[in-house]
């Protein structure tokens, strides 16, 4: 179990895959090449994250859910984020993401201000309408003392904050940042991808995610409950959440080595879901 202040800690190349980071203070802790597949973020605090501090370079979030997490200023560069669920108001505002990997991810309502996605690899992800581009000089002033605080040891603040007032000062331009807004507009304006077509592609992915033997079966066992959950990224009544859940049943799965009963008993729960059909009210004759 990771602490729930881990301010300044070293996390870095940790086993995390499928863990419960909601809430957890994580300024200034130590993240290269972290595993989190399939990890929760709801609330997690990561402000500033950079190498040298909270930095999130390489890391494995793969299937992560990651609503409402604080990475304003977070080194993203070359994170795995395929398949991953950013479902309302992540703050990416000032994010690295170069060459980043959110193949398939899902992006909704998130803020985006000064986030360089140039070069990140988006294809097939599905992102809304509703990004936003919010900040402001009283945002910037308290995220930075909320650092300060929460952070007191120099040695482990001065990075991640020298990149704060880098990349999120309003009062200073930072160059290129037209050019990362009108990435994002681009994105938010092109055609989103059919949702069968999406949904398709995202159920290939997560069933590689869970099948691996990579964080068995804490990964599956997170997966299992995004499945069926109110921030799924696959629409109510999908084909590919019953197909997805006998993918994950079968033998040749390493990934579900160690599951539960109750884990097993959802995963047989949700695959027959597609053999629940809707009765036909042609055959059922006249109603009263």
């Amino acid at each position: 179990m990771i602490p729930h202040n881990s301010q300044g800690g070293n996390l870095n190349f940790a086993q995390l895959q499928g863990a419960s980071l909601g809430g957890t203070q994580l300024k200034g802790a130590f993240l290269e090449n972290t595993q989190l597949q399939g990890a929760h973020l709801k609330g997690a605090q990561l402000q500033g994250a950079q190498l040298q501090g909270a930095r999130l370079y390489g890391t494995r979030l793969e299937g992560a859910l990651l609503d409402h997490a604080q990475l304003q200023g977070a080194d993203l560069t070359s994170a795995q984020l395929q398949g991953a669920i950013l479902p309302f108001f992540a703050q990416l505002q000032g994010a690295l993401l170069d060459s980043a990997q959110l193949q398939g991810a899902s992006l909704k309502d998130v803020f985006v201000w000064r986030a360089d996605a140039r070069t990140a690899d988006i294809t097939g992800a599905r992102i809304s309408r509703d990004t936003m581009f919010e900040w402001s000089a009283a945002s910037f002033s308290g995220l930075k003392e909320s650092f300060k605080k929460k952070v007191p040891d120099d040695v482990y603040r001065a990075a991640p904050l020298a990149r704060i007032e880098l990349r999120l000062d309003p009062e200073k331009p930072l160059n290129e940042e037209k050019q990362m807004a009108e990435h994002w507009e681009e994105l938010q304006a092109a055609p989103p991808p059919a949702p069968d077509v999406y949904e398709a592609a995202l159920a290939e992915q997560w069933r590689q995610i869970g099948c691996s033997t990579q964080g068995a079966p804490y990964v599956l066992a997170r997966l299992i409950r995004y499945m069926d959950y109110s921030l799924s990224p696959f629409s109510p009544g999908s084909p590919q959440v019953p197909q997805l859940a006998a993918e994950f049943l079968k033998d040749n799965c390493a990934g579900a080595s160690g599951l539960s009963d109750d884990e097993k008993g959802r995963l047989k729960a949700l695959r027959d879901r597609g053999a629940q059909k809707p009765p036909n009210p042609s055959a059922q004759g006249p109603q009263p």
